[in-house]
């Protein structure tokens, strides 16, 4: 999935985006203020022989999940507006697992049986969204994320709902076969 997002990126002049190796990188004499990343998790029953050794075609596959995150870079500072944002993103939330939102980030989950096409057209959407909107200014008028996620249906969480609190580093056996 990642190979699209990197094949389109120098079109993205706001967007720093980040790969399993390669760490942060964005095209020369930019300046973003809106940094982008995309992860996958796999759930423990879907952690069968192969399934990790080829990244590349998680696509389609039961069991992943796509993070793409959006994040205000903070040394602009630059604020990504959480209602306008959602506005904008609306048409594609129904394929969208869950919407995080946190003080200056954005994290959507997509299921990976939605297929190639799918997730992409559900991250650009969002990423579409999210470099036309972001610009520099206070964080608090992003508005409070908390208060943002509770105008809007389940799936739009906020900063202290519980799943907000899940990490790789959770002790929980949701995620990965490791946990408590």
């Amino acid at each position: 999935m990642s190979e699209h997002f990197e094949a389109t990126h120098e079109t993205r002049h706001i967007v720093e985006m980040r790969t399993r190796s390669d760490g942060y990188f964005h095209a020369e004499n930019r300046d973003p203020a809106l940094g982008f990343d995309i992860e996958c998790s796999i759930r423990p029953w879907a952690s069968g022989d192969g399934l990790l050794s080829n990244l590349k075609q998680l696509a389609g596959t039961p069991g992943v999940i796509y993070h793409a995150t959006f994040h205000a870079l903070s040394r602009y500072p630059a604020v990504l507006p959480f209602t306008r944002l959602l506005e904008y993103t609306e048409p594609v939330h129904n394929m969208c697992l869950l919407v995080r939102l946190e003080q200056s980030s954005v994290e959507v989950a997509v299921a990976s049986v939605l297929g190639d096409q799918s997730i992409i057209e559900v991250i650009e959407r969002w990423i579409t969204g999210a470099c036309g909107l972001v610009h520099r200014g206070a964080a608090s008028s992003a508005g409070d994320p908390a208060a943002v996620a509770a105008d809007w249906p389940e799936y739009i969480v906020g900063p202290d709902h519980p799943l907000g609190l899940l990490s790789d580093e959770t002790p929980c056996r949701m995620f990965s076969g490791t946990g408590e």
